[in-house]
């Protein structure tokens, strides 16, 4: 096959299908030398796609994740009505502590960047995990939830406003053989719990009629993270094994407020819809998965996954009491998609609230336009007390440096830096 753009490996490929008039891109790892070249090859073929309207096929096959950057960077192209964000926390022990003091993460309420060291200063959560043989309650911290999402969303926000053809979610599939881990693991539940596309099973134990989409949407750390650090793993290593500890957990933004955050890892999302198609992709195989793909494309028209209240059959015709806010029509219990409108996602300058069902004020987007302006202001006042410098030393120059002249020209300098830290603070505040 002649694929459009690929990496190197061919790795992550895609191409645009004229013939069977379908967009495809195959992927197979999220771990990367080169972050920047995947993140290309995702900027190129979703820029092509926007020239056709043919349905997005996503392949991801045995994935075992890698970089959450570029897992982010996928879901953002892949949900562009949605704004992705990724509800995280750290593991509280002081292992995790010592690994992570570098990382960081946003603030969900302020939008802030932090360094993980800010979100274990503040008052862990205990939470009650049941009973363990011994009778004893199994107890679980963790640090306040954050987002770990990192990817500037203005990207895609540009993309989405110039975009000529943004698919519906209906009009995307992502095929998934149950053995994607980690990252890729937070690609595709993130997806489908935002209703980004329809998930469809592939490979597996034939006798299953549906499986996890994925599996531990978590962060890892390795034993030589912690080499010389603990006890534990020091031995792991000395015995010649190497092994992965979950540190940070994800969790279903849908999740009730008032209900224990239970971690993506520990929740069954199950697939939309499930296929045969037993061996792994390679490209010989090509076209039975784009048959099979083409088949539950013209089901979703007119009909749905009963279980899956998240993907709606998305609408103009669906209008709210606010103009910024969208949505479609929700699926019913018997698999048709009903007249009922839902709110769904909101223009830009909103974000989604999953829990209420309603647009909010994008504390982030706030943010990032407050920036832009005092980065506005820093420029101005530098040119304006630059050039108000320069015509000071003309003005000496003319009329003589005289001990007066000299006494302005710190006073010129202190006003200039007082305005430069003023707007500086204001921006950190």
């Amino acid at each position: 096959m002649n694929w459009d753009f690929y990496t190197d490996d061919k790795r992550l490929k895609c191409i645009v299908d004229d013939l069977n008039k379908v967009n495809v891109i195959f992927q197979n790892t999220f771990l990367v030398s080169n972050i920047e070249q995947d993140k290309q090859i995702l900027d190129n073929c979703f820029s092509t796609f926007d020239n056709n309207d043919y349905p997005i096929i996503v392949i991801e096959s045995k994935n075992a994740g890698g970089y959450v950057g570029l897992a982010d960077y996928f879901i953002s192209y892949i949900n562009l009505y949605k704004t992705s964000s990724i509800y995280s926390s750290l593991r509280y022990n002081e292992n995790i502590k010592s690994i992570s003091s570098n990382f960081e993460g946003i603030d969900v309420e302020t939008c802030q960047i932090k360094k993980a060291t800010k979100f274990f200063n503040l008052e862990s959560i205990e939470d009650d995990y049941g009973i363990d043989q011994n009778g004893a309650k199994i107890k679980h911290k963790r640090t306040q939830i954050f987002d770990m999402s990192s990817n500037d969303k203005r990207k895609f926000f540009d993309f989405r406003e110039n975009a000529k053809n943004i698919r519906k979610p209906n009009e995307i599939i992502i095929f998934t053989d149950g053995f994607s881990y980690s990252a890729t693991s937070i690609f595709i539940k993130e997806t489908q719990i935002m209703g980004g596309a329809i998930i469809v099973g592939y490979s597996g134990n034939p006798k299953l009629a549906s499986f996890d989409s994925s599996q531990s949407p978590s962060p890892v750390f390795s034993t030589d993270n912690l080499k010389g650090k603990d006890a534990l793993s020091d031995e792991i290593i000395r015995l010649g094994f190497s092994l992965n500890y979950p540190f940070m957990e994800t969790f279903n933004k849908l999740d009730n407020e008032n209900e224990k955050k239970i971690p993506l890892e520990y929740q069954i999302n199950e697939i939309d819809e499930r296929v045969y198609l037993l061996n792994e992709y390679v490209d010989s195989l090509y076209q039975d998965y784009i048959d099979n793909a083409l088949l539950i494309i013209e089901k979703y028209k007119t009909k749905c996954n009963p279980k899956n209240k998240n993907l709606l059959l998305l609408s103009d015709e669906c209008t709210f009491s606010e103009s910024y806010v969208h949505g479609g029509y929700e699926c019913n219990d018997d698999g048709t998609w009903s007249k009922k409108c839902v709110p769904s996602y909101c223009d830009i300058g909103y974000t989604f609230d999953y829990k209420k069902k309603e647009c909010v004020k994008d504390v982030c987007l706030a943010r990032i336009k407050a920036l832009k302006t005092y980065l506005i202001l820093i420029l101005v006042f530098s040119i304006s007390f630059g050039l108000l410098f320069i015509v000071y030393i003309i003005c000496a120059i003319i009329g003589g440096f005289d001990r007066k002249n000299y006494l302005l020209l710190p006073i010129f300098i202190l006003l200039i830096l007082f305005i430069v830290f003023l707007v500086l603070y204001l921006v950190k505040k």
